[in-house]
């Protein structure tokens, strides 16, 4: 656990180094599975919720494990909606241990330890990014969900039906 004075310089780091998140997020929605996710089988509220129980999720969790868990259940449970399932394997590789985010991780620890003096663990560290990046994730889905011009499967289906009602 991260004292007072880590917790600041490790959000301080954070804030720093929120470009290199942002990029991997985009790398990440850039993921033909993962803006299916955001823009494809369901409804607004439905897709919204997800990308809210995600961020709640890691704001909630106390390990990585922890987290990876609630997504792989997550995305197998019975009757979950399809965002969880299209976006449950690319998420658990983009948070666990060796996956995208652990450079960003990687950096701020180094940074602390030369630069502060300050020994942060990896694990107290890389939960804080993994809960940035999913602030962000959430962001940039409610973003895309409501963006106009990009019709919901729903919308698309009823457009497909009018067209071929047309004369």
């Amino acid at each position: 656990m991260l004292t007072t004075e880590q917790q600041a310089l490790c959000h301080h780091l954070i804030d720093i180094s929120s470009s290199e998140i942002i990029e991997i997020l985009k790398a990440f929605i850039g993921d033909k599975t993962v803006s299916d996710a955001i823009n494809g089988d369901y409804d607004k509220k439905s897709g919204k919720r997800q990308f809210n129980d995600f961020m709640e999720a890691a704001n909630r969790t106390s390990s990585i494990a922890e987290l990876e868990l609630y997504i792989a259940y997550k995305g197998t449970k019975k009757g979950s909606a399809k965002t969880w399932a299209n976006l449950a394997m690319p998420a658990i590789n983009q948070i666990k241990p060796g996956g995208t985010l652990q450079k960003v991780t990687n950096q701020i620890v180094d940074y602390a330890k030369r630069h502060h003096k300050q020994d942060l663990l990896i694990s107290d560290v890389h939960i804080e990014v993994v809960r940035r990046f999913a602030g962000y994730l959430m962001w940039q889905a409610h973003i895309m969900i409501g963006q106009p011009g990009i019709p919901k499967k729903k919308e698309q289906q009823n457009m497909h039906r009018r067209a071929r009602n047309v004369p």
